[in-house]
């Protein structure tokens, strides 16, 4: 089943793993958050998933990933995989995750495949 939202495209994969792929930088305004949120919970039905968020196509801050994942807005998410571009990003991102510890298990890859294999612990 695949949803489009007017700055993501949102996926279940035969596994149960969701994936967000975010096609514009506007995904990270609030607005367009919370729409990705909306649009998660039903395609969920309210249940939690692993969740791959996939911004390696777009021009995303660390900024902003780190806003994204603190507001919770992800209401469905069991887990959260973020597929990102750079290992120097990556690295921040670990960082930051250490320091903040958000409600859910928050890992930060550059490969899919690795994102991937993470996730599966939580299907």
């Amino acid at each position: 089943m695949t949803n489009t939202t007017t700055t993501s495209k949102i996926m279940i994969l035969d596994n149960g793993i969701v994936v967000n792929k975010l096609i514009t930088p506007s995904a990270f305004k609030e607005a367009y958050i919370l729409e990705q949120g909306l649009q998660l919970d039903y395609l969920c039905n309210g249940e939690e998933k692993p969740l791959l968020l996939d911004i390696s196509s777009i021009n995303g801050t660390t900024e902003n990933i780190k806003q994204m994942i603190s507001h919770n807005r992800f209401y469905s998410a069991k887990s959260v995989a973020v597929l990102i571009k750079s290992n120097f990003q990556k690295q921040l991102l670990l960082l930051w995750s250490k320091i903040l510890k958000p409600e859910f298990p928050v890992q930060f890859f550059v490969k899919k495949k690795n994102a991937i294999n993470w996730l599966e612990n939580y299907c």
